[in-house]
């Protein structure tokens, strides 16, 4: 939690102008320890958009946002209690992030649920804030959310 807050003072601190990678491993680094939800939030613009292309979901403003994300709905535990998600690839081009990864197992609710490979979209404003996110999650079981092949099976742990 400490190190949370340290990288939330941190991008608080940074000028507009520091590197879109510097904001975009901050906000993986607080996501992947999932420990801060205020610090999670605090890197979206007030107007910010995320959409979940494999579910459909789409949250217009930081409240929806918080609303969509709520890590304090329901049971969660990562399975050895290591990060929720790793980043394999961060690639930067101007105000665009866009990073390839998985979320490690997990239990949720008692249900061994992961691990889910990722392609998380990043667009960032000018003042180091996401304004527009695009994620795209492989979830499963698939049977449990949209039936097809398990394409996770490279990332098992």
């Amino acid at each position: 939690m400490r190190l949370a807050l340290g990288i939330l003072t941190l991008i608080w601190l940074l000028p507009a102008q520091a590197s879109v990678r510097e904001h975009s491993e901050a906000y993986f680094q607080v996501y992947a320890e999932r420990q801060d939800f205020p610090a999670l939030l605090a890197f979206y613009a007030d107007e910010a958009v995320l959409e979940d292309m494999v579910y459909g979901h789409l949250a217009e403003g930081r409240d929806a946002i918080a609303a969509l994300l709520d890590w304090s709905r329901g049971e969660f535990r990562v399975a050895d209690d290591g990060p929720a998600l790793v980043v394999e690839q961060l690639v930067v081009e101007g105000q665009t992030a866009v990073a390839r990864g998985h979320f490690r197992a997990f239990l949720y609710e008692g249900e061994v649920l992961g691990p889910w490979r990722f392609t998380i979209w990043l667009e960032w404003d000018e003042q180091g804030r996401i304004r527009h996110q695009t994620d795209w999650i492989n979830y499963t079981p698939r049977q449990r959310y949209l039936g097809g092949d398990n394409r996770n099976r490279a990332v098992e742990e």
